[in-house]
């Protein structure tokens, strides 16, 4: 599927993985009718082409360093909760 039909149609991507360039989502102002948002398989993570065709690159900071990454069902459900805040 290529995602420069996204961005040719004003349409951002909005990945959510950790990354050298990735914003901690407390600090990630979204705009809900122009993003689409992508999550990574639990091992593999986004592809290296989503991430490079990405807008933005958003990161769940742990508060507390007991965990790596999080179960990408856990992660897509604090992601919604943080955008339900900017309805």
């Amino acid at each position: 599927f290529p995602v420069t039909i996204f961005n040719d149609n004003g349409i951002e991507i909005v990945s959510l993985e950790q990354d050298k360039r990735s914003t901690p989502l407390e600090d990630f102002k979204p705009k809900l009718d122009s993003q689409i948002y992508v999550f990574g398989n639990e091992v593999l993570g986004v592809s290296q082409d989503l991430l490079d065709a990405s807008k933005h690159i958003v990161e769940i900071k742990p508060k507390k360093s007991f965990y790596h990454s999080l179960n990408v069902t856990i992660a897509a459900g604090i992601l919604i909760e943080r955008l339900n805040k900017f309805q």
